[in-house]
Order: structure tokens, then C-alpha cells, then sequence
């Protein structure tokens, strides 16, 4: 039982990790600081803080040069996906 429990922990902390890896990713493609979207997630909890994320975050991601690119269904996308 309580390896069962163990696993279950890890899965939850490695799900929160990957929660903000994807925010920090996602801010700064945006052009936006991704350690200040990780610090929200923080403090207010993974999930709030993800959900205001989602709420606030820029509609358009940046491409290498900085400027906007189109994004589709919550994704950026680039030629190279859309071949």
C-alpha cells in the first residue's frame, strides 16, 4: 500500500513539473517572462495559477524574430507543422 501511495505522489509532482514546463514554455513563446507565469502558478496553486494563465496569456505566440505569428486552437503553429 504504500508503494502504491508512493507512485501515485511522483505522478502527481512529475504531472505539477510538466505543468510548468509548458507554462514557462508557452510564456516565453508569447514574448512574456515564463519564470514570473511559474512563480504565479506557485503561489497561487498549479491549477489557479495555470487557469489565469490561460485567462491572461497573449493571443499571439512570437516567432525567432519576435514577431507575431498565428496561433490555432491554442497552438502556435510554423510552415514546418502545417506540412
Amino acid at each position: 500500500m504504500k508503494i502504491l501511495f508512493i507512485l501515485f505522489a511522483l505522478a502527481v509532482i512529475a504531472a505539477f513539473v510538466a505543468l510548468y514546463v509548458w507554462a514557462y514554455g508557452d510564456a516565453e513563446s508569447r514574448g512574456k517572462p515564463g519564470w514570473l507565469v511559474v512563480l504565479m502558478m506557485l503561489l497561487l496553486s498549479p491549477v489557479a495559477g495555470l487557469v489565469v494563465w490561460l485567462l491572461i496569456r497573449p493571443e499571439e505566440a512570437l516567432d525567432d524574430a519576435g514577431a507575431p505569428r498565428p496561433v490555432e486552437r491554442g497552438r502556435a503553429t510554423t510552415s514546418a507543422m502545417k506540412a
